[in-house]
């Protein structure tokens, strides 16, 4: 008789969503601020990145990257239970 490995009914997924954030100056250039990214590892959980290229244009305009940046992680939320990862138990739900 031969030894069987268990195998875990949910399989790791390894996808990375990524979004950069822009502003638009009053000069009219567009300006790469920031970055998010995540990694989503299936039964191993979620990490989420966001990577400042200019962190006193980040500051001066945060209420306008906010939204943004909350949209961004609640989209990786939605694709995360959407994959099987339990993302239940977080605050406000």
């Amino acid at each position: 008789m031969s030894k069987q490995q268990a195998v875990s009914v949910l399989a790791p997924t390894y996808q990375n969503p990524s979004m950069p954030l822009y502003l638009a100056l009053e000069n009219g250039q567009r300006v790469n601020v920031a970055h998010c990214t995540a990694n989503l590892r299936g039964n191993q959980g979620i990490s989420i990145h966001i990577d400042v290229a200019d962190p006193a244009l980040c500051a001066a305009n945060r209420a306008a990257l906010t939204p943004a940046v909350m949209g961004f992680i609640g989209g990786v939320l939605d694709q995360a239970e959407a994959n099987g990862v339990p993302v239940k138990g977080i605050a406000g739900e």
